[in-house]
């Protein structure tokens, strides 16, 4: 699902953006290039 289509269903959505250099793994990996961004329901999913 796309942030717009998250916010078009009426979803209670936060966006998070982080730069790839903050992940550890990219670094060790030598390939921090890029964002990572990540669309995420704020409901708590109870089962």
């Amino acid at each position: 699902m796309t942030e717009e289509q998250a916010r078009e269903s009426g979803a209670d959505i936060q966006v998070v953006t982080l730069p790839v250099a903050a992940i550890p793994r990219a670094r060790v990996m030598n390939d921090t290039r890029g964002v990572l961004k990540a669309i995420v329901d704020n409901k708590p999913n109870v089962y």
